[in-house]
């Protein structure tokens, strides 16, 4: 018996794809393979020969299995800052390209993603200059001329969230570029003000989502508008350091105990728990170079009850790691990087609570009262009842790979036979 996934949001976007970022020895064979088990997702680069490249390959498989567009989902990213009219340019050559518009495409947010690097934004500003940076909270502060500090929003992002967003619907959408647009590494409070003053809203929203960082909140927001919700990076954050206390998400003793009983890797097991979660998942083709394993056997298994609270437990341990700098200064100003004008008023938020050192313990003592309400909090994939989930420990019911070999016959990575989101 083949178990297949349903997801309750009714959009056709496919369960599970494959994120491009770039080529390798064996980029042909993987993407190859790919195609071969039923993916039909990809998500491409915007930049470079890599995403013709692909297409190339995609393009070649339909025609070789008699496959229309309708087969496929393509997805790209507009990361910001950027020149927006390279970007453009470069989606309307890949749009020429493909003969046909993406199915969506995702506003990026270029320091959304956990442990990315925020010094990156101030490479050279709209003027050409390159600021003078020493330390992270130079990103957030400048001197007002007095002796206390203001939150800023970088040089380079000079444009309201809310404007960046119209943009892009005017742009990309209405240029016949995609068909829909989405959100990737955003906050729950920053999809919550495009969800606000959007006349297109979001039709998909992309986000770290792993054992270790479940993102709650993203989830029920989104869940809440009706919006599908794509883990990214399944297999822990890429900047991720491991310790004895925190190990790589893989080398986890939950992680590797499951994957043993059940006779298959670490990651299927966790992208396995994340679908059986109600969300769909890409994978970077980087994490996963031989993604054939998993395409064979992600839909022959279920995780038990049991199974799935020990994964879902997991986010409590990475919650103990001290938060970094930069962190805690997202915390400060959830916005940041955008710049927010609140119903047209024309400005960021004054300081009005006796400078940076009020701020600081502000934050202290919301991120303590945070924390405690996430430890109470179970992951979205964990039982609600903790009855359940003891008895479930202690039956701990082996999900065994089942013997059909029916692998992934056409449609199995798609929701429904068409695709609702093109619509």
């Amino acid at each position: 018996m083949t178990h297949q996934i349903r997801v309750s949001d009714k959009s056709g976007m496919p369960v599970l794809g494959m994120h491009i970022t770039e080529s390798h020895a064996e980029f042909d064979e993987q993407l190859h393979e790919t195609l071969r088990h039923g993916c039909c997702h990809f998500e491409l680069p915007t930049y470079g020969q890599l995403p013709q490249h692909c297409l190339y390959h995609v393009i070649r498989f339909a025609h070789k299995k008699q496959l229309g567009k309708h087969n496929f989902f393509i997805t790209t990213s507009i990361p910001v800052p950027g020149d927006i009219e390279i970007i453009m340019a470069e989606l309307r050559h890949l749009k020429n390209w493909l003969g046909y518009p993406f199915d969506l495409v995702y506003l990026e947010n270029p320091v959304g993603l956990r442990g990315s690097d925020p010094m990156t934004l101030y490479g050279v500003g709209p003027d050409g200059t390159t600021p003078r940076l020493q330390h992270v909270r130079d990103l957030f502060q400048r001197r007002d001329g007095g002796n206390r500090y203001l939150t800023v929003t970088p040089d380079c992002i000079t444009e309201d969230l809310r404007a960046v967003w119209t943009f892009m619907e005017r742009m990309v959408l209405m240029d016949g570029l995609a068909h829909a647009l989405g959100l990737k590494h955003f906050s729950a409070d920053q999809i919550a003000c495009v969800l606000k003053g959007a006349v297109c809203r979001p039709e998909a929203v992309m986000v770290e989502i792993n054992a270790y960082n479940p993102a709650t909140e993203i989830i029920e927001l989104c869940r809440k508008h009706c919006i599908p919700v794509v883990a990214a990076h399944p297999f822990g954050n890429p900047h991720h350091e491991p310790s004895n206390k925190i190990p790589r998400l893989l080398d986890h003793p939950s992680v590797v105990r499951i994957g043993n009983k059940v006779g298959v890797a670490g990651h299927v097991i966790l992208v396995r728990a994340l679908l059986q979660a109600g969300l769909r998942v890409v994978f970077t083709n980087t994490e996963l170079l031989h993604a054939s394993f998993l395409l064979q056997n992600i839909f022959r298994f279920t995780l038990s009850q049991g199974q799935m609270n020990q994964l879902g437990r997991l986010h409590k341990l990475y919650l103990t790691r001290p938060l970094p700098t930069f962190e805690f200064r997202c915390v400060l100003d959830p916005m940041w990087p955008f710049l927010i004008y609140d119903d047209g008023d024309g400005g960021g938020d004054d300081d009005d609570d006796g400078g940076d050192e009020g701020r600081r313990e502000q934050c202290s003592e919301e991120q303590m009262n945070d924390d405690e309400a996430e430890q109470s909090t179970e992951s979205p994939w964990a039982s609600s009842s903790s009855s359940e989930a003891e008895s479930g420990e202690k039956e701990d019911e082996s999900a065994v790979i089942s013997q059909d070999d029916g692998g992934l016959q056409k449609g199995h990575l798609n929701v429904q036979s068409t695709t609702s989101i093109r619509s």
